[in-house]
């Protein structure tokens, strides 16, 4: 989400390029599981009957625990009974998928960083290119 507009799968990114250089931002893009907050961590559900199953926790009460495994549907939910459950841990793998970039050219990539640092605003320096010419003379 960006001034308002957009998902809530992940954090809101109007402050971004204010609290964190292009370089961390594009490290974040790159390797997403690097550093996972913990508000937007995957849980991984170890079931006593084998297997396992990962996703956010939504809610969770007693006796279940919901939880979305598809964080481009917020409304696909899975309730697990935790009588069911034998052991859960935070997912070392963020969900954010990995090589999110790698459908961007290097023009791209350049305009998504610009997009972050202006905060979504088209007449900010990073478009404008004024910072730079002021610097030039």
């Amino acid at each position: 989400m960006m001034q308002g507009q957009g998902g809530s799968v992940g954090p809101d990114l109007s402050q971004l390029g204010t609290r964190f250089s292009q370089n961390a931002m594009v490290t974040a893009i790159l390797s997403p599981s690097d550093a996972i907050s913990d508000q937007y961590a995957a849980t991984v559900f170890t079931l006593k009957e084998g297997g396992s199953v990962v996703g956010r926790i939504i809610e969770q009460d007693e006796e279940t625990v919901t939880i979305n495994q598809n964080p481009f549907d917020l409304s696909q939910t899975t309730t697990l009974q935790k009588a069911d459950i034998e052991s859960e841990k935070l997912s070392p793998a963020s969900i954010m998928p990995a090589g999110l970039i790698n459908r961007l050219n290097g023009d791209e990539v350049v305009d998504l960083i610009a997009y972050l640092v202006a905060r979504g605003d088209p007449g900010h320096e990073m478009f404008t290119g004024e910072e730079a010419a002021t610097s030039e003379e």
